[in-house]
């Protein structure tokens, strides 16, 4: 499955107890640019601009408090992004 757009201000969100995410997307000429944010704080900006292939993004989480995170991705500008999907994982207690 994958969702694209190209288009400014689109958005997703995934809501996961995790100590790390990880992004799958595909990076093109002229891809366009992400921002990830965490519990609504900007945490990272991903650009998808590059030789045509898969992309892969990866965000640790430093929060020491526990519950679950919100995760959104927001593209920024008017260019070609598609995701594939994203992955949480959770350390063992």
């Amino acid at each position: 499955m994958s969702i694209s757009t190209r288009l400014p201000r689109q958005s997703i969100y995934l809501e996961a107890e995790c100590s790390k995410l990880e992004l799958f997307y595909l990076q093109q000429p002229g891809g366009g640019d992400l921002q990830l944010y965490d519990n609504g704080a900007p945490v990272d900006t991903i650009s998808t601009d590059g030789p045509l292939g898969p992309g892969y993004a990866q965000y640790q989480i430093h929060s020491v408090s526990e519950g679950p995170h919100r995760f959104e991705l927001e593209t920024l500008h008017s260019a070609p992004v598609r995701l594939f999907g994203w992955v949480t994982e959770r350390n063992a207690a």
